[in-house]
């Protein structure tokens, strides 16, 4: 974790502190991919459930470097493209266990996790949330600046 004036810089990697639950996500994608196969004989459903499974489930497997900087936050995971999303899109910080979820709605919706911003965190939960906190306050106008 680096932080300083500028922001907080950090690389998490959920696969690497958790491999049991790595082990488990693993088989549960071949063994999804493999019902697809076994329920409709299709190569083209079949290659669609690897993609769809692939994109859900690569945030835990794949390593990914976080920026939090006065402008927004920065977000990089390989192989997918670079995402900046600005403060003033969130509304909402909720912090659960090692994720922090930044909401574009005050209230819960079940579309947070789609719309939002979900934070994997290292040993840098205090400082990361301290930071987010005030990030969306002052954008949102109900903190002080």
């Amino acid at each position: 974790t680096a932080s300083g004036a500028s922001g907080i810089a950090w690389r998490a990697w959920p696969l690497k502190r958790q491999p049991a639950r790595g082990a488990l996500a693993g088989v549960v994608v071949v063994m999804s991919c493999w019902g697809v196969w076994s329920w409709t004989a299709s190569t083209w459903l079949t290659g669609l459930a690897v993609v769809v499974l692939a994109v859900s489930v690569g945030p835990f497997f794949l390593p990914t470097r976080y920026r939090l900087g006065p402008e927004g936050v920065e977000v990089v995971r390989r192989p997918w493209p670079r995402k900046t999303r600005k403060w003033t899109e969130f509304r909402a910080v909720r912090a659960g266990g090692d994720l922090v979820l930044l909401s574009p709605s005050e209230r819960r919706s079940w579309l947070d996790n789609i719309r939002g911003e979900m934070l994997h965190l290292e040993d840098n939960r205090e400082e990361v949330l301290g930071y987010v906190r005030e990030m969306v306050d002052t954008s949102t106008g109900s903190g002080s600046a």
